[in-house]
């Protein structure tokens, strides 16, 4: 499995709540091997079988480095540090406003029909 990861680079500015837009840096691709395996197997009403999944990934340097992955010291490590946006805090305040927003106007459409009548 082959990531890219966003680096935020200006905390400072967001975290001050200037409104200043967020500078991203897209490091990447960084590249992991997936292990799965199934355990504590059971066997189920004959022909199921029911067992526990539990999934690994390790990091690949070789691959990563095969890729061209570009990190924050030009190669990439499994090291490397990177701060990166809580996308679903982020877009909380949008989807609130849009929900509010669209509450408003069912609410309106609601009045008018009522008035028409």
């Amino acid at each position: 499995m082959d990531f890219r990861v966003f680096h935020l680079t200006n905390p400072a500015a967001l975290e001050s709540g200037s409104g200043e837009q967020p500078i991203l840096m897209e490091y990447g691709p960084y590249s992991f091997k997936e292990t799965r395996i199934k355990e504590d197997i059971t066997e189920v009403a004959g022909d199921r079988l029911r067992y526990g999944l539990y999934m690994g990934f390790e990091y690949d340097p070789e691959h990563t480095k095969a890729l061209g992955c570009v990190g924050p010291n030009g190669e990439c490590t499994e090291d490397d540090e990177v701060l990166a946006l809580n996308m679903a805090m982020t877009l909380l305040p949008v989807v609130s406003l849009y929900y509010v927003c669209s509450q408003i106007k069912s609410k309106d459409r609601d009045v008018r029909e009522r008035m028409s009548k």
